[in-house]
């Protein structure tokens, strides 16, 4: 069961509030994203948290919504590869809903990784590499995190990832 709203309907609601208002009126930061925390069965463990960034000074700044009122939480620093771009990310061109990318999801990390059980994990949609993207991340009972990226657009399975958190290599040293 999916417990978060459509991103469209959050930014809409977010927009009309005093403390977007007052902020926006002082920044020029465009969204990047949206993220949230999942558990193994894909519920949502947090309320969408909504990025914007700033390309003049290279940070994020979040809102949150606590009960019924947003909050704004200090820019921060991008958690990205240095060579990473930050993109604009464009909910109007988006035709795979929430709820279209959760069953995607559930439906093809079993086949892409059959042999992992999943624990909780994190959704980001975002714009990456010039496509608007679900973006789905499990950590695994094997100590594996793996990715499945979707996109938002056609639906089409962009990239499937594993990436080995314990590096066995290091453990005997």
């Amino acid at each position: 069961m999916i417990n978060l709203p459509e991103p469209s309907v959050l930014l809409t609601e977010l927009e009309k509030s005093q403390v977007y208002s007052d902020w926006d009126k002082t920044h020029t930061d465009f969204l990047s994203h949206f993220f949230c925390q999942l558990d193994e069965q894909f519920v949502a463990k947090t309320n969408w948290e909504i990025g914007f960034y700033e390309p003049t000074n290279k940070k994020i700044t979040v809102f949150a919504k606590q009960d019924k009122l947003f909050q704004l939480k200090p820019a921060d620093e991008v958690f990205k590869k240095p060579d990473s771009v930050v993109e604009k990310l464009e909910l109007d061109k988006l035709k795979i809903s929430l709820q279209d990318a959760f069953k995607l999801a559930k439906q093809e990390l079993p086949k892409q990784f059959p042999t992992e059980s999943v624990g909780g994990g994190f959704l980001i949609l975002q714009k990456y590499q010039g496509k608007n993207l679900w973006n789905f991340t499990f950590i695994t009972k094997s100590v594996k995190f793996v990715n499945l990226k979707f996109d938002a657009i056609s639906g089409e399975l962009v990239s499937k990832d594993t990436i080995n958190l314990v590096d066995k290599n290091n453990l005997n040293k």
